[in-house]
């Protein structure tokens, strides 16, 4: 009996802690500083959104119709989940907490609001020829800040110093967890359901 409630005491508490055990801290200075965790993950970019430039409408429609046919997950967010901002990008990324010496370069910060699931970056002109570009990213652990390389697999925001605006949807949700740490976390609720089974 004893070895049944260790067993799902050990499962739960590995899914609760799972996330922060398989991440490498990172650090803004927003006046004090601040463990953002990870890097925001990148889903995909475009630069035609097939409609008229930066409109609301279609930049959401293009972010709508990229979750729900790319398999990443379900969402059908509404005009009223939408945000629309200018973003101030004057915060560094470092990889240790107070020293500045640790500056991560090709990175770029800066403050969200109302802890959206997902925000994205427009670079450039309303010229979409000269490369205007939207970015859109999942926004992970800490949710008051996007924090993103520059450049990683499949794509290059090469002229982040002259960014259009950003924008946000899905405000006041908490991050999507893990597919790990919901197999640690079931794996607890299991073993807790069989003991309680087998006392009965």
């Amino acid at each position: 009996m004893k070895k049944s409630i260790l067993i799902a005491v050990l499962g739960l508490s590995l899914g609760f802690v799972s996330v922060s055990v398989s991440q490498a801290s990172l650090y803004v200075n927003d006046g004090a500083w601040i463990d953002v965790v990870s890097w925001d993950n990148f889903l995909t970019k475009t630069d035609d959104l097939g409609g008229t430039g930066s409109d609301p409408v279609d930049e959401l429609k293009w972010l709508n119709n990229w979750l729900n046919t790319s398999g990443y997950i379900a969402e059908d967010f509404l005009m009223s989940d939408y945000t629309k901002f200018d973003p101030v990008v004057d915060l560094e990324v470092y990889s240790t907490s107070g020293d500045l010496s640790s500056k991560i370069d090709n990175s770029v910060a800066f403050a969200l609001v109302d802890q959206p699931k997902y925000f994205f970056v427009k670079t450039g002109t309303t010229d979409e020829s000269k490369g205007s570009n939207w970015f859109l990213f999942n926004n992970n652990i800490n949710l008051d800040y996007a924090v993103f390389q520059l450049s990683g697999d499949g794509y290059y925001i090469k002229n982040v110093g002259k960014l259009s605006h950003a924008g946000q949807v899905g405000g006041g949700d908490t991050a999507v967890p893990e597919p790990a740490t919901m197999l640690l976390f079931g794996t607890g609720l299991a073993s807790l359901a069989a003991y309680r089974r087998k006392k009965n």
